[in-house]
């Protein structure tokens, strides 16, 4: 199967949660208003691009009881997809 193509939001957004993982060791998940203000993107956008990556199996968003984007977390696939962007941009 051959790999999905990433947009450039794409790929700053894995970048961004690779990195955020690597900073906290793990143990602070990164939330999606934080990753609005990091790419200075509108929200809306955010969120569809957060969509994709959680419906191709690269991210996790929880969600609070109100059904809204409370934190976000990259999967083993997703570790692998942002190492593979980071590469691929050096």
């Amino acid at each position: 199967m051959a790999t999905p193509r990433l947009s450039r939001l794409h790929k700053h957004i894995l970048q961004w949660l690779a990195a955020d993982h690597q900073r906290t060791k793990g143990v602070i998940l990164s939330s999606h208003e934080e990753l609005v203000q990091a790419l200075q993107r509108d929200k809306g956008t955010i969120s569809r691009s957060l969509r994709l990556l959680e419906v191709r199996g690269w991210i996790v968003i929880g969600r609070s009881p109100g059904g809204k984007a409370h934190h976000l977390t990259l999967t083993a696939e997703g570790h692998k997809r942002a190492a593979e962007v980071t590469k691929s941009w050096h």
